[in-house]
């Protein structure tokens, strides 16, 4: 648990490199810039916080019941992969504990839903739907703790937070059709699985009855093609930080994280 909690502290922080400048060591977390306890006792708690807020913001009513609960159990390491069946003597020692998307590693829920590679490649493949790079982080509390503070608002908000129950939900389901079905995946399959989620339960939030489902997955296409999503990036701190393509050495133009102001004179987009 405490290695954990470190971990969160360093992954929160951000790395500048530079080829004039000497190597310098120094704590973000303080004034001065040098260690203390005390600095390490109050981001601790700050991670608590955003941990307890994560999960009181999972109850949106975006998508069916069973789905907010279960991503609520997920993120809390309480799904039942293997690895939780085995501690609860379900799986006999002996039997089989690997992920079955790619037989290499312990199936936990964070390798499960996040660093399996065929996970991965969901995940990338639903980002890149938004246009949004990423850097995978080391757990998946920690990727809803960004997704559900990435900045977005009003029916981009909603989508996007759609999109995260229904990838969690379909690469569950994935993974069951796999074990129980012997099914053949794709990520190129799940992924339209995804989309298609993601459409059915914006319908039925909202009540849209004119259009089909296939309709609506194209009205999604072009709502996230119109919204700038090709100049936002994901930052370290878990901000959503905008780059202005056209402005000299792609300088940031906008921080969700610090302000919503137009910085040097560049365009801020409006979320």
């Amino acid at each position: 648990m405490v290695r954990e909690h470190v971990l969160m502290l360093l992954w929160g922080t951000t790395m500048c490199l530079s080829r004039t400048k000497r190597d310098v060591l120094q704590w973000n977390w303080t004034t001065d810039k040098r260690f203390s306890s005390k600095s390490v006792y109050h981001q601790w708690e700050e991670i608590g916080h955003s941990r307890n807020q994560l999960l009181g913001s999972l109850w949106k009513n975006l998508c069916p019941p069973k789905v907010e609960i279960f991503s609520w159990l997920a993120i809390q390491d309480r799904a039942l992969t293997r690895s939780e069946l085995f501690s609860r003597n379900i799986i006999q020692e002996g039997q089989t504990v690997s992920c079955p998307l790619c037989s290499l590693h312990l199936e936990t829920p964070d390798h499960l839903f996040l660093h399996c590679i065929f996970s991965w490649n969901i995940w990338s493949l639903i980002l890149d739907w938004w246009h949004v790079p990423w850097v995978c982080p080391n757990s998946l509390a920690n990727l809803a703790i960004w997704w559900f503070d990435s900045g977005f608002r009003n029916l981009e908000k909603n989508i996007w937070e759609v999109s995260f129950y229904a990838t969690l939900w379909s690469l569950w389901l994935a993974r069951n059709d796999l074990v129980f079905n012997n099914a053949n995946l794709s990520v190129e399959v799940v992924g339209e699985l995804v989309k298609t989620r993601v459409a059915m339960w914006m319908k039925t939030k909202f009540g849209i009855k004119i259009y089909s489902v296939e309709e609506f997955k194209l009205f999604l296409d072009v709502q996230i093609r119109a919204y700038p999503t090709e100049d936002v990036k994901a930052d370290m701190d878990r901000a959503i930080v905008i780059f202005d393509s056209n402005a000299p050495a792609n300088q940031c133009v906008f921080s969700y994280a610090k302000a919503d102001v137009d910085l040097k004179g560049g365009h801020a987009y409006q979320f």
